[in-house]
């Protein structure tokens, strides 16, 4: 085969049509070496080679744990996203290291990664079940947000789903978020901390106004300034996540990461970083997840 011969309009239209492709650039050294090399010997850098090519080049991130949740979290609002590890290794790498595995940080973040192939059927089932155990109907997709934005691909709108599902007006849930100003942000901030005597649970539970506050402020440190909400940030200790998850299982009874994750996702997040899993910081607590025949004798009884 004879070889290519490159040159800087050959590797900037290579680069184009490995975008179109729908494969992202940082796939190219590994996967596409020869253009890479062109690259590097007609423009002198990678860097100046994507940026000919009318790309900027993708900056190393600096993740964290609160990152890795937010790009987590955005990752499963998109319906058409594939799996995590496909659509961004850099991104399954950083889960890996600050939760143990991609399952974990998934299970962590209640998200549901075998149910992608949904109906409208599936959809319509599981808004009924939600609402019949009781999930507050002002919730985003009932608690979901992931069900919110497929309902709203599936149906057109939260509205219409919640109709098809035969719960028309009983629903409250604020669909145009987006639309809101600065002020309307900060009273939402401070009616819910009001509410709830703290914010912990926020990104969880209402992803739209957290969404919305980002985008005015352009964090959320700096929208809880806005609304004069004090932030107040815990100093974990292997003691103190103890002594919290024993009040918490005492309020709640449960010992299952999701529903810890649902009153206090800080806290869990604190326990996988301490302890490396979930039972870990069981033991540690003294509490202890009940064994499965426990778990399938209650299901049956």
């Amino acid at each position: 085969m004879r070889q290519q011969k490159w040159n800087q309009d050959k590797v900037v239209a290579a680069i184009q049509r490995w975008v179109s492709s729908g494969r992202p650039i940082s796939r190219i050294l590994r996967e596409n070496r020869p253009l890479y090399r062109a690259g590097v010997n007609h423009f002198g850098n990678w860097k100046s080679a994507v940026e000919a090519a009318g790309y900027e080049p993708r900056i190393r991130r600096r993740w964290s744990e609160a990152r890795v949740i937010k790009e987590i979290l955005a990752w499963s609002a998109d319906p058409f996203a594939g799996c995590l590890s496909q659509h961004d290794s850099g991104l399954a790498i950083a889960a890996k290291k600050y939760f143990g595995s991609v399952e974990e940080a998934l299970e962590l973040l209640d998200i549901d990664v075998k149910g992608r192939n949904w109906t409208r059927k599936k959809v319509i089932d599981t808004i009924q079940s939600l609402y019949l155990q009781g999930e507050p109907a002002r919730l985003i997709g009932l608690g979901n947000v992931r069900l919110y934005y497929v309902a709203k691909r599936k149906f057109g709108s939260w509205k219409d789903a919640m109709e098809a599902a035969g719960l028309a007006g009983r629903y409250s849930v604020r669909e145009n978020l987006r639309s809101w100003g600065p002020e309307e942000v900060i009273q939402a901030i401070r009616a819910w901390h009001a509410q709830h005597g703290n914010l912990r649970g926020i990104w969880h539970q209402d992803q739209g106004l957290y969404s919305v506050a980002k985008k005015h402020f352009g964090n959320w440190s700096k929208a809880l300034r806005a609304a004069g909400i004090p932030i107040t940030r815990r100093r974990w200790s292997r003691a103190r996540i103890a002594e919290s998850m024993r009040k918490l299982h005492a309020r709640h009874g449960s010992v299952s990461s999701r529903d810890f994750g649902k009153h206090d996702p800080p806290l869990v997040t604190a326990a996988y970083r301490y302890f490396g899993t979930w039972k870990s910081a069981l033991d540690a607590a003294g509490l202890s997840e009940p064994p499965m025949n426990a778990v399938s004798n209650r299901n049956v009884g």
